[in-house]
C-alpha cells in the first residue's frame, strides 16, 4: 500500500483563503547539493561567460568613465541580458512629491533561464538636477526604471555591480580631479591649477569657457572650493566686460 504525502496548506493573512504552501526545506539535501564539485564548477564556469561576454559584447560607447574606474551604461546591460537570456519586467512604478520634488520610484523583476528570480528598486527626483542639465517628470521615471532593471540584471550575472545610470555624469570636460592644496599665497586668475589632467598648472585665465563654467557648477566639492569658483565667475566677468575683437 502506498501512502500519498498530504500537500500542506495555510491560510492567507491579506484574503483569508486557504493556499498551498511550499514544500518544506531539506537543509541537508540543499548543503549536498551546493558543496557538489560540479556545482562549484558550474559557477566557476558563469562567472567566466560573463568575464567573456563583457569582452566580446561592450564597447567604448556602453560604458562611462569616472576616474580610473567604468561603469556599464544601459546599453551594456541590455546586451548582457540578451546574451544570458534574461527577462525583465517593470512591476511596479511609484510617482509622489516628497519636499516639493517630483520622484518616481520603480520596482523591476528579472528572470534567468536557470529559474532565478531577482527583484529590484530604483529611485529618481527632479532634484538630481545639476547646473544647466534639467529632469522632467518624464525623465524621472525613466531613469528610475533604467536604475531598477540595470539592478535586478546586475543582481543575476555580476554580483550587483553598479550601474552608470546610478553615479549619473559628475566629471569635468576632460578633467576628473579635484583641487586637493590651497596655493601660498592666496590664489589668483594668474595661480596655476593644482589639480591633474589636460588643465594642471594652467592658470584659470588660460581656461575654455567650458572649463570655467564646470568649475562653478554648485555639485562642485573639494578642498577650497569656494575660493576657486568665486575666481572662476571673476575671470568670466571679465571676460564678459572686454570689448568684442581685443585681445584677452
Amino acid at each position: 500500500m502506498t501512502t500519498a504525502t498530504q500537500p500542506r496548506e495555510g491560510v492567507a493573512l491579506e484574503s483569508g483563503e486557504v493556499v498551498a504552501l511550499p514544500a518544506k526545506f531539506e537543509m541537508q539535501s540543499y548543503l549536498q547539493q551546493i558543496q557538489d564539485g560540479a556545482a562549484i564548477k558550474q559557477q566557476q564556469q558563469l562567472a567566466a561567460a560573463y568575464d567573456k561576454a563583457c569582452a566580446a559584447l561592450i564597447g567604448p560607447n556602453d560604458v562611462q568613465r569616472e576616474g580610473k574606474r567604468t561603469f556599464k551604461k544601459k546599453s551594456a546591460w541590455r546586451k548582457l541580458a540578451r546574451h544570458f537570456g534574461i527577462s525583465v519586467k517593470v512591476s511596479r512604478t511609484v510617482s509622489e512629491f516628497i519636499n516639493g520634488q517630483f520622484c518616481a520610484t520603480v520596482t523591476a523583476q528579472a528572470i534567468g533561464p536557470w529559474g532565478q528570480v531577482s527583484e529590484d528598486v530604483g529611485a529618481c527626483c527632479t532634484d538630481e538636477a545639476t547646473g544647466r542639465r534639467v529632469i522632467t517628470v518624464a525623465d524621472a521615471i525613466a531613469t528610475a526604471a533604467t536604475r531598477a532593471t540595470n539592478r535586478a540584471i546586475s543582481n543575476l550575472i555580476a554580483m550587483g555591480e553598479v550601474s552608470a545610470e546610478e553615479i549619473g555624469n559628475r566629471s569635468a570636460p576632460d578633467e576628473d580631479q579635484q583641487p586637493d592644496a590651497l596655493p601660498d599665497p592666496e590664489p589668483t586668475s594668474d595661480t596655476p591649477w593644482p589639480g591633474s589632467g589636460p588643465v594642471f598648472n594652467k592658470k584659470l585665465r588660460d581656461w575654455t569657457q567650458a572649463q570655467l563654467l564646470w568649475l562653478i557648477e554648485p555639485e562642485r566639492r573639494g578642498p577650497h572650493i569656494d575660493i576657486w569658483q568665486s575666481l572662476a565667475k571673476d575671470e568670466l566677468k571679465r571676460r564678459e566686460s572686454v570689448p568684442a575683437g581685443t585681445a584677452r
